[in-house]
């Protein structure tokens, strides 16, 4: 079975060469791709534009994952345009975030068409109550911020511009454990997690570093792709990106990473920038 970067022989791999390079949605002959310094490295969305992964074996829905999202429209509006993933799901325990986020929808997301929102709630996710999606860490629960409070938005995403539909899910539940809900129990993971630990004393744990309690619960779900600011890189993963543009109420500059093994120990190496990055990424059905 292929790697997400597909390669035709031992010695194309040795060369560093993929087989899924895009053009007009198709695969392609091999393309070098150059060594990982930042004079060759693209930007995500120039490597997004560049490449294509193929997910045919890891998911039947590419997916991203933002724990502890909050207000950042950025990753959203990156990979809703420069990439094939269907689903986004957001994902913060502060109610208050997630509500402003909803009734300020519009205009977050200017020049998107935002279609049938609705709320969802645990059966969604077949599970029985939103208790399911917090830990038993009592640090995870203070105030306002517990199951009591969590709640669920669904919309479906329409972008003119790419001519694209997406289901964008809001949940407001404990992060860490949401992944396990979502994806560590299903033994598949998201094909990106956004990795963005804003600080500002709202979290209760990091979500970066190999000590992350998100990164050790990944374990039987590891996505394919980062999207990292800062040194919250998880082990085992390279860098194919340079920094791409400014996100955030703080400007953050992030970089891809792709997965170097998949579970099947399978090397997956790339390399280009996270700023150019409109790679389709090709989802099966």
């Amino acid at each position: 079975m292929a790697g997400i970067f597909k390669a035709a022989t031992a010695e194309d791999v040795r060369a560093r060469k993929i087989l899924s390079s895009k053009t007009s949605g198709t695969n392609i002959k091999d393309r070098e791709i150059p060594l990982l310094d930042n004079k060759t490295l693209l930007t995500p969305r120039e490597y997004l534009q560049k490449y294509v992964i193929d997910l045919r074996y890891i998911l039947k829905e590419p997916s991203l994952y933002y724990p502890g999202a909050g207000g950042d429209v950025d990753p959203l509006k990156l990979f809703v345009e420069e990439s094939d993933v269907s689903t986004i799901i957001y994902c913060d325990y502060d109610a208050g975030v997630v509500r402003d986020f909803f009734n300020n929808i519009n205009t977050k997301l200017n020049g998107y068409n935002i279609k049938k929102t609705r709320c969802i709630d645990p059966a969604f996710f077949g599970c029985s109550t939103w208790e399911d999606f917090w830990p038993c860490d009592p640090a995870a629960r203070n105030g306002t911020v517990d199951p009591l409070h969590a709640f669920g938005m669904l919309s479906e995403i329409y972008s003119e511009r790419s001519n694209k539909r997406v289901n964008f899910v809001y949940l407001c539940a404990e992060a860490v454990q949401t992944y396990k809900i979502l994806f560590s129990n299903n033994k598949y993971g998201p094909t990106v997690v956004v990795i963005q630990d804003h600080g500002m004393g709202g979290g209760w744990t990091k979500f970066g570093g190999r000590e992350s309690r998100l990164y050790k619960i990944a374990q039987p779900a590891l996505p394919q792709l980062l999207y990292v600011h800062g040194n919250g890189v998880w082990p085992g993963y390279a860098v194919v990106s340079q920094d791409g543009e400014p996100e955030g109420m703080h400007g953050f500059e992030r970089r891809l990473y792709i997965r170097k093994n998949s579970r099947r120990g399978q090397s997956q190496c790339g390399g280009q920038s996270p700023s150019t990055f409109k790679q389709h990424i090709v989802k099966s059905v």
